[in-house]
C-alpha cells in the first residue's frame, strides 16, 4: 500500500467509525427513553 491509498483508508475508517459512534449513542438514547417512559 502506498501513502496515499492510506491515507484514504484511514479517512474511510474515521468517517465509518464516527458513524457507528452516532448510531450506538441513538441507541443508548433510545434505550434511556424506553426506560424511563415505562
Amino acid at each position: 500500500m502506498n501513502r496515499v491509498n492510506l491515507g484514504m483508508f484511514e479517512a474511510d475508517l474515521s468517517a465509518i467509525l464516527e458513524t457507528f459512534n452516532e448510531l450506538v449513542h441513538l441507541e443508548l438514547l433510545t434505550d434511556a427513553e424506553f426506560t424511563v417512559n415505562s
